[in-house]
């Protein structure tokens, strides 16, 4: 069996009004899991891009997440989970 981690970056409305530092500490909350994935065995850490989904997912940029955990890694695989893409 094969674990993965999923990073979203959610940022709480209720945690978000006591801390106005939330969002910068919940991503670097992700990028310490994605480490600690590693040493657990876990094969993937996942991100998802989302704008403006506070309570949800709240990470705008995985394409700086992940080579941010990817660089502090060795094995784990890094990867886009969902893109909002636009439609013309």
């Amino acid at each position: 069996m094969e674990f993965g981690f999923f990073a979203q970056g959610a940022v709480p409305e209720p945690m978000a009004r006591t801390n106005p530092r939330l969002e910068h500490d919940r991503i670097m909350d992700s990028v310490e899991i994605g480490v600690r994935c590693e040493e657990f065995g876990f094969k993937y850490v996942w991100a998802s891009e989302h704008h403006f989904l506070t309570e949800y997912s709240h990470m705008s940029c995985p394409e700086v997440y992940l080579p941010f955990v990817a660089a502090r890694t060795e094995r784990v695989h890094v990867g886009s989970a969902i893109i909002n893409i636009t439609p013309r």
